[in-house]
């Protein structure tokens, strides 16, 4: 079977580029033929296609109004249709899965596979579908006021960055490809979401429930390494951002300085947490940068818990999977679909998102109480083997059958 794979960045970016390229190596290890289709850029990974990607769009011009040429590509790109057009022409896929296709490739490209009659699944990752804030986070609050509707409440609130222009053109773009050509839903034949939170998010903004599954993501127990040495701590990895709540675990370090704490990652954050460690003297936090591969495989299993703290509506975070995956305990905030995965405070703690406090006592007590961490930590191993790689496949296959049966 061949398979066009469609995702924007064709390196690893983010989470959905570790996901997107797990998936392609899944397929590709049980004898799929996989097709790309992504954007030109000087990271990005050998692909047998590229000369079919579409050029380069730096992700902070996207929505700049000093080009029309860019603003119009936001909301509809010729060069994508075109190209797509050609590599359908050539390779002649069965199935097309897509990924994040925003701004920089835009939903331009579905009416093309919807004429050649292809089967269109599509990862939703983020809430980019019903939201112009993509991580409905907005002005360091939860934004979920204009879920499919009234987007022009963004203009308003500035929901994009703070910026009115960056707004406006988020507005465009959603009542252009959602309100007037609806679509997505009208090309896309399923949904596949990562967490029954996201399921039911984008049923409330109008999508239609049968088309929409929920599959959570997964993790690669070969990843999975033993712990290597004595050293007692506490590790977040992740973007440093305001949504990820970043600060509210630097406030709550504050309240427990017999507990060590490692930071691993880089973001726009990242200079504001380095001024608050050393205003507010916190000796036992170490921030280590941006850390990958091994190194990180190193740091999540010689640690002792792993915190999630956000403060913005989460999908199926691919750290927890992988710290419980480590045998880990996770101490998480309470919001999105983080709950779904960490159940019952049995194979981690659950706190209140945004409360320093509350997460400092949760830190605390699974830092001192060494019967409940074992506990929390076996349980939490029992738990990540819902989420393995083998079982994803299975479901994947599924849909996939399911809509190439209806040729």
């Amino acid at each position: 079977m061949k398979v066009l794979l469609i995702n924007k960045y064709f390196y690893l970016k983010g989470g959905a580029e570790k996901h997107f390229f797990s998936v392609r190596k899944m397929l590709q290890t049980h004898g799929f033929e996989v097709v790309d289709f992504a954007m030109q850029d000087k990271n990005n990974l050998p692909s047998a296609t590229e000369k079919y990607f579409v050029s380069p769009v730096a992700a902070a011009k996207i929505f700049s109004f000093s080009s029309l040429k860019t603003l119009g590509r936001l909301l509809w790109s010729f060069e994508a249709r075109k190209k797509i057009k050609k590599l359908i022409q050539k390779e002649r896929p069965q199935i097309a899965h897509l990924h994040n296709i925003y701004h920089q490739i835009s939903p331009s490209i579905l009416p093309i596979l919807k004429k050649n009659k292809i089967p269109v699944i599509m990862t939703v990752h983020d809430f980019a579908l019903i939201s112009p804030s993509i991580n409905m986070f907005a002005n360091g609050q939860i934004y979920d006021k204009i879920i499919g509707r009234r987007y022009y409440r963004c203009l308003k609130d500035r929901c994009v960055k703070g910026s009115f222009w960056l707004s406006l053109a988020a507005v465009l773009e959603m009542y252009f490809h959602h309100k007037i050509l609806n679509i997505y839903q009208k090309n896309i034949d399923f949904f596949i979401c990562p967490s029954s939170f996201l399921a039911k998010m984008l049923i409330r903004a109008g999508f239609d429930k049968n088309k929409i599954c929920v599959l959570p993501n997964f993790v690669e127990v070969e990843q999975v390494l033993p712990t290597t040495n004595n050293e007692k701590y506490l590790l977040y990895f992740g973007r440093l951002s305001a949504e990820k709540g970043i600060h509210v675990l630097l406030e709550a370090m504050k309240n427990i300085p017999e507990v060590k704490l490692k930071v691993v990652g880089t973001g726009p954050e990242e200079s504001n947490c380095q001024l608050k460690i050393k205003k507010d003297k916190l000796k036992n936090v170490e921030l280590l940068g941006y850390q990958s591969g091994t190194d990180l495989s190193k740091l999540i299993a010689n640690s002792y818990a792993v915190v999630v703290p956000s403060v913005c509506y989460e999908n199926c975070p691919l750290s927890i999977l992988e710290s419980l995956a480590f045998g880990k305990p996770v101490i998480a905030s309470a919001i999105g679909g983080i709950p779904e995965l960490i159940i019952n405070n049995d194979n981690g703690l659950l706190v209140k998102a945004g409360e320093p406090t509350v997460l400092s006592a949760a830190l605390k007590n699974i830092w001192l109480d060494e019967v409940k961490h074992n506990q929390v930590a076996a349980r939490a191993q029992e738990t990540s083997s819902q989420y393995l790689a083998d079982k994803y496949f299975e479901c994947l296959f599924e849909v996939y059958k399911k809509f190439l049966c209806q040729e």
